[in-house]
């Protein structure tokens, strides 16, 4: 009786770790329009770590680029819930590096300027909705904000 009751308890172990097995493999895969990659995003479901991405904003807009080992990595460009742009900007190792242009909803540039390893760099302009600078920026290597006019 001992030894019935033991092989029964082992094999009600091992058809349920079948059974747990078998459920889990039938979840459905997440895609990457599914998984946000950023804080931005409307839920917290996590992205998958390599590949394309499709991050929808909260405002309805979205922003797509290239997942490196879950850092940001490439040209990533965010665009309006309309579809018009609304900036570009380029990433190494998680970090802004590069050029980035921010526009206004009308389509007109917001501003410009650099980054280096996620630093402010140089000189940034910023502009009106119409197209007219408005004033400027300048930053150190380290991201310090030197001046403004």
């Amino acid at each position: 009786m001992n030894r019935w009751n033991r092989a029964m308890k082992s094999t009600a172990s091992t058809c349920l770790l079948l059974v747990l097995l078998g459920t889990a493999s039938c979840q459905p895969a997440t895609t990457e329009t599914e998984s946000p990659a950023t804080d931005l995003a409307t839920d917290t479901v996590q992205a998958p770590l390599n590949g394309f991405q499709v991050v929808h904003i909260q405002d309805g807009g979205r922003m797509e680029g290239e997942l490196i080992n879950g850092e940001r990595h490439g040209a990533w460009v965010a665009y309006f819930q309309h579809g018009g742009i609304r900036s570009r900007a380029n990433y190494e190792h998680g970090q802004e590096q590069g050029s980035t242009e921010v526009f206004h909803e009308n389509g007109m540039t917001k501003y410009t300027g650099q980054y280096y390893q996620g630093n402010p760099v140089g000189l940034w302009i910023f502009y009106d909705q119409n197209g007219d600078q408005e004033r400027t920026a300048r930053y150190d290597s380290l991201g310090t904000l030197l001046s403004q006019e």
